[in-house]
């Protein structure tokens, strides 16, 4: 039982978290001025766990990122494996392992329905 707790301490020690990001067309253009009389763009994020079996070998699902870009033309997609990715494949010791993918896009703006004036008579 030592031993093991060593190995699962040696093995959590070199582990680490990674992120890789892509912008895909401009990305996420977002305006980093601190005028605060202008509106900052909402931003839209939907993710997905990608699972590999074999210490990341082999893939068992795929993630579409256009699907989940849903038509935008301009977005960011983020991968990345976090310690909460780590804490799902300890008890298997890696051999199932997954990734965290995320699309951040703007959300879609629309325009302001004119409305006609109250006329009086």
């Amino acid at each position: 039982m030592k031993f093991f707790l060593v190995l699962l301490a040696i093995i959590v020690s070199f582990s680490s978290c990674f992120t890789y990001k892509q912008n895909i067309g401009k990305g996420i253009a977002l305006s980093q001025t601190k005028d605060t009389t202008k509106v900052t763009p909402k931003t839209i994020s939907v993710s997905k766990k990608r699972w590999y079996l074999l210490w990341g070998l082999s893939p068992l699902n795929t993630v579409d990122t256009k699907k989940m870009a849903k038509g935008a033309t301009n977005y960011t997609i983020k991968q990345r494996i976090s310690i909460s990715d780590m804490l799902l494949s300890l008890p298997t010791a890696f051999f199932l392992s997954s990734q965290t993918v995320t699309v951040k896009k703007l959300a879609p703006t629309n325009s302001p329905v004119k409305r006609p004036s109250p006329i009086s008579k």
